[in-house]
Formats: structure tokens, C-alpha cells, sequence
């Protein structure tokens, strides 16, 4: 990992902070771009789904609304909205710490098209934490990012761990924790041991943040597969998606996910509806933005779903 090998850059001579110096200056947004973001106009803005509203190290007021709109939409999943919304806010501040952090998560799939892309930012993202750019709780979140993108993924979970002992209220950062900390359900034993901490953990940060529509995500995500579908699921889990749905109608993920937790309930009817839902709306969405479905698969998942 990058940051873990600084000194081994000595060897060739070259001072760090010269070679930092000049990946500083060489630097040009257009890197992180993919072109065919490039060639579309501005994203659409989802504000109903945005809890999270840190103060963000950046120049520019829009740049910060950029980034809250790209974190609600990458952990809604909507990865390639994310990222145009970060791409808007690193043209407004190319110095963006947290942008960069944000489309390296966006990017982060491993069958993503994009990895000069996701190189470019994370690169970016590591100089200018380096550098001394942005806040210590950003550079914290970028050293903790780093290890997913690393061979030492298991480290993510107890790296933003610690962001959050030196900075209680990070949100973002304790729930992060604690989902990249899951380890899922086996059909004897039931909940793994990461599973249980993890779903402890999140609503523990529920309570305390009971009217945060980020929390409330995570709390629904990790139970995408929880093995009681017509127990737990109904009478548990579905009242919570469908609050959470019902803050957004016409967000084409939440009716995904919706779909998926009815399906697990056996509301079939009802899972079959909000499927068509979200494609109706993923299908609006390409038809006004000019895209196909190569650059929306959430729309193939909902046609998978509804096969």
C-alpha cells in the first residue's frame, strides 16, 4: 500500500517531498474524468436523501453540496451518480480531499471499466493527505480508505475504528467500521460474530442518531441477509425499508431495495411492483440524462430481480 512504502522511496534518491512537490503541480482534474462523464451535463441533485452534512475541507460552498450528494448516493448505491457528483466537485476545487475520497469509494467495484480513473484519484487523494491537505479527520479517513484498496483489506474495519475513538462523532466512520467489519449468516449457526457486532454497533449509532437516513441505510443493509425471511423480515426489518423508502418515492434505489425486502418477506406482488418501480425510474433517468444501460446497471439488477 502507498502510504505504507514512503520510505522505501528514499532508495531511489529522489527526497519525497520533491517527488510530492512535483505530483502536486503535474497534477489536472481531467485524470479523474472519465469521458464519457465528461460529455454529460450537471447530475441530478437527490437532496431527500442527504443526512449527512459535515463540514468538508474545500474552497468551494457547491464543492461540499457535492460531495454530502455523492456519499448519500454511494451508500445507497448508486455508484455512478456518486462520481459524477465528485467529478462536479473537484472542477470547482481540484485541492478536495474528501472529493477524491469519495470517487475512490464510488470506484472501488472491481469489474468498474474505470481504474485509470480510481488510480488517478486515490493517487490524488494520498498526495494531497500527505501534503497536509484538509483536516486530521479527513487525512484519518484516508488512511483508513487505503487498506481497502490494499492486501490488507481485514485492517479497514479497526483503521476506521480508530478514526472514531479520536473523533466520536464521525458518523460516517463508525458506520463504516462496522459494516466492513459483517462476516454474514451461516444457514446452522445463524449471525457470524462480525455480523452480530456489526448489526449491535449500527443500532447503537441508530439510537443515538435517530433521525439520520445514512444510519437507518446501514441498519437495513446489513440485513439483506438475514436467514428468517418471514419472521424477522416482516415484522422487524420491512416496516424500516419501507420508512426509509417512503422518505424518497421517487429515488429509483430505495424502490430497489424496497423490492429486495419484500421479495424476502414473500410479498411477491408487492416486490414485483417496486422492482418495476425502480426500473420505470432508472429507465426515466437514462432517457433525460442520455445514457444506456452499460452506464446504469442498477437498471439491469432491477430487470435481474424482476426475471
Amino acid at each position: 500500500m502507498r502510504i505504507l512504502l514512503v520510505g522505501l522511496l528514499l532508495v531511489t534518491g529522489l527526497r519525497e517531498d520533491e517527488k510530492l512537490a512535483k505530483a502536486l503541480a503535474e497534477f489536472r482534474v481531467e485524470s479523474v474524468i472519465d469521458e464519457t462523464v465528461a460529455g454529460l451535463g450537471k447530475p441530478v441533485w437527490y437532496p431527500e436523501i442527504v443526512s449527512w452534512r459535515p463540514v468538508v475541507s474545500t474552497s468551494s460552498d457547491e464543492a461540499q453540496k457535492h460531495v454530502h450528494q455523492g456519499m448519500a448516493l454511494v451508500h445507497a448505491g448508486w455508484d455512478f451518480e456518486a462520481y459524477r457528483h465528485f467529478v462536479e466537485a473537484v472542477k470547482l476545487d481540484g485541492d478536495c480531499l474528501m472529493a477524491y475520497w469519495g470517487m475512490s469509494l464510488a470506484l472501488a467495484e472491481a469489474n468498474q471499466e474505470w481504474v485509470e480513473e480510481r488510480m488517478a484519484a486515490l493517487d490524488r487523494m494520498f498526495d494531497l493527505s500527505e501534503a497536509g491537505m484538509g483536516t486530521e479527520l479527513e487525512r484519518k479517513q484516508v488512511e483508513a480508505l487505503a487498506y481497502l484498496f490494499s492486501d490488507e483489506r481485514a485492517l479497514a474495519p479497526p483503521k476506521f475504528k480508530e478514526v472514531v475513538e479520536a473523533f466520536p462523532n464521525d458518523l460516517q466512520s463508525g458506520l463504516m467500521a462496522a459494516y466492513l467489519g459483517k462476516d454474514g449468516y451461516d444457514p446452522l449457526m445463524g449471525a457470524g460474530p462480525g455480523q452480530k457486532e456489526a448489526v449491535a454497533d449500527v443500532e447503537d449509532l441508530l439510537r443515538r442518531n435517530a433521525e439520520s437516513q445514512m444510519a437507518l441505510l446501514f441498519w437495513v443493509l446489513l440485513q439483506a441477509e438475514h436467514p428468517d425471511g418471514t419472521g424477522h423480515m416482516r415484522e422487524v426489518v420491512l416496516p424500516r425499508v419501507r420508512s426509509l423508502a417512503g422518505m424518497a418515492p421517487d429515488f429509483p434505489p430505495y424502490r430497489h431495495l424496497l423490492g429486495h425486502y419484500e421479495w424476502r418477506g414473500g410479498n411477491l406482488g408487492l416486490a414485483r411492483r417496486e422492482f418495476e418501480a425502480a426500473v420505470r425510474g432508472y429507465e426515466e433517468y437514462m432517457g433525460r440524462e442520455g445514457l444506456e444501460f452499460y452506464d446504469c446497471p442498477n437498471w439491469v439488477r432491477a430487470k435481474l430481480y424482476l426475471a
